[in-house]
């Protein structure tokens, strides 16, 4: 079976209040939830697994992704596909959420040393993403991990 993956930007990963209360100061964070939807070739699903995850093409280029531990699934990925599956949506072979950050290395280390969650998620190292003219590409070598 040929499967295609397909990288797709959610809603904001931590709004300004957030900023506030988790690093005790605004940020300016451009962050999005990013998803990779891996799905049979031919799948005319899409439309409807970008409209319940509110999703969009990707419109930014992320510096930090962060990404459920390397060699799991998620629980929110379980659950997710789960629902897809209960509601018809049967070309979805898998589906996974990550965090994506735009920031300089101050506002790494920020979102390093008090938001990443240590005992789930990994940060992913720059040869994850590379940026082309047609947009950001994940490189799907390092992706395997975490869709297989």
């Amino acid at each position: 079976m040929t499967h295609q993956t397909i990288f797709l930007q959610g809603d904001e990963v931590i709004s300004t209040l957030d900023e506030k209360r988790i690093f005790g100061k605004a940020l300016n964070l451009n962050n999005s939830y990013l998803y990779a939807v891996q799905l049979k070739d031919g799948a005319e699903d899409l439309p409807k697994i970008k409209k319940i995850l509110a999703a969009k093409e990707i419109a930014f280029a992320p510096n930090l992704i962060l990404t459920p531990r390397l060699g799991t699934q998620s629980s929110w990925s379980s659950k997710a596909h789960d629902i897809f599956k209960n509601i018809g949506v049967n070309s979805l072979i898998r589906v996974e959420r990550f965090k994506g950050f735009e920031g300089n290395a101050e506002q790494h280390e920020e979102i390093i040393n008090n938001y990443l969650d240590r005992m789930t998620e990994s940060i992913q190292p720059k040869k994850f993403l590379k940026l082309e003219s047609e947009g950001l590409q994940i490189n799907s070598t390092s992706m395997k991990m975490n869709l297989c």
